[in-house]
C-alpha cells in the first residue's frame, strides 16, 4: 500500500539560520515600532517579536519548498501582504500558525490580496511544515467564519488546501 501524498512538507532550519531569522525579524519589528505601524497582534501568548520570527521562518520555509528566492527586505508599511513571495510571476502570501488543527486565516476576505496563499505550521523554532496552498478565488468560495475570541475571522481548514507541488500546474 502506498502512502498518499498529503502536501505537507517539512523544513528544518539550522541554529545559524534561526539566528539570522531572529536578526531580520528584530529589524522588521523595530522599523514598524519606530514608524508607529499599528500591530494586528491578537495572540497574547506570543510577543510581537515572536510573531515576526515565526513569519520570517515561515516565509523562508515556503520559499525553500517552492524553490524561489526568500525576500529579506524590511518594509515600513503595515503588513505588506500583497506578496511575500513570487512564484513564476504569481504573488504568494504566506500565513503561519502554531495550531493543530491548522487554519489558513485572514482578518477579512479583502486582506487576501495575492494570487495564492500558502500555510506554514510552526512545530518548533527549527521545524516548520508547509501544509499547502489555495488560490484567492477558491478561498473566497470555500472560506468559513469563526470567532477565535477577538472578532470574526475568515478561514479554510488545512485539509482543504492543495499540495504545494501542484502549484506548478497552475503557474
Amino acid at each position: 500500500m502506498t502512502e498518499q501524498f498529503t502536501g505537507l512538507q517539512s523544513v528544518t532550519f539550522t541554529g545559524a539560520q534561526v539566528i539570522a531569522a531572529i536578526h531580520l525579524a528584530d529589524m522588521r519589528a523595530t522599523v514598524k515600532r519606530l514608524f508607529q505601524v499599528k500591530t494586528k497582534r491578537v495572540d497574547q501568548n506570543q510577543t510581537e517579536l515572536d510573531l515576526h520570527i515565526t513569519g520570517v521562518l515561515s516565509e523562508w520555509a515556503a520559499a525553500r519548498v517552492l524553490g524561489v528566492a526568500f525576500d529579506p527586505s524590511v518594509k515600513i508599511s503595515s503588513d505588506d501582504k500583497v506578496k511575500d513571495l513570487v512564484f513564476k510571476g504569481l504573488k504568494i502570501q504566506v500565513k503561519s500558525t502554531p495550531y493543530k488543527p491548522s487554519h489558513l486565516r485572514f482578518n477579512s476576505v479583502e486582506e487576501f490580496q495575492a494570487d495564492y496563499a500558502v500555510l506554514v505550521r510552526l512545530k518548533s523554532w527549527t521545524q516548520y511544515e508547509v501544509l499547502g496552498y489555495i488560490s484567492r478565488e477558491d478561498f473566497i468560495r470555500k472560506h468559513k467564519t469563526t470567532d477565535y475570541g477577538y472578532g470574526t475571522r475568515y478561514y479554510v481548514p488545512s485539509e482543504e488546501l492543495k499540495p504545494t507541488h501542484l502549484l506548478n500546474q497552475e503557474a
